[in-house]
């Protein structure tokens, strides 16, 4: 009688802790690796806390302007996956309102960065899809406010950069210092890789 009860409680036991897990929210999408295995907030805290997008951009890249001081608008079109125009030519000094919008079915980025910024800021964007901020073809902005450690969260509200969704519009105001090799590019993992890099040619 005693053995029936100590094998019933363990079960009890058992069921308790398989509901417990079943109801725990994911960090990630449903079934992927992160769902089972996320990384801890001091662990992604120190990633993204090792990419310039999290520190003061270097001057040399220029900085980011007034609508009132925009010298042009240029339109970007983003599509699946290429930019339009994919060369821009810009004035040392030069202020340019970009009016970015997302005509692709798919989430995409505009990023103004040298190529070692665009590298160092990968990890970050792949976080975003591995822990369910990126969807494919929307974002989930309650991801996007994840405390990820080190008072770092992935809003992605650099003045550099935007992340949009399909049929979305945006804008960047940015002063070209001249100073540096840039180029513009789409950070979601595997964009660039197909062909969304466009480059900026400083007269």
């Amino acid at each position: 009688m005693k053995i029936k009860s100590i094998f019933a409680g363990a079960l009890l036991l058992a069921a308790f802790s398989i509901a417990a897990s079943a109801s725990a929210e994911p960090m990630g999408m449903p079934g992927s690796p992160q769902s089972m295995h996320p990384m801890s907030g001091d662990q992604m805290g120190e990633m993204m806390g090792n990419t310039p997008m999290h520190d003061k951009l270097p001057d040399n890249i220029g900085k980011p302007g007034k609508a009132a001081d925009a010298d042009r608008t240029i339109t970007i079109v983003m599509k699946d996956n290429f930019f339009e125009p994919e060369a821009i030519t810009v004035k040392k000094g030069e202020t340019v309102r970009f009016l970015i919008r997302n005509e692709g079915t798919l989430v995409h980025e505009f990023n103004i960065g040298t190529t070692h910024m665009h590298e160092e800021h990968a990890p970050e964007m792949q976080m975003m899809v591995d822990h369910g901020a990126i969807m494919g073809d929307r974002l989930n902005h309650d991801a996007m406010k994840m405390d990820m450690g080190n008072g770092h969260t992935m809003k992605h509200d650099y003045p550099n950069t935007t992340l949009l969704e399909p049929g979305k519009t945006s804008e960047i105001i940015w002063t070209f210092s001249g100073d540096a090799t840039l180029e513009f590019s789409c950070g979601v993992p595997g964009h660039a890789e197909s062909g969304m890099v466009g480059t900026f040619t400083v007269e």
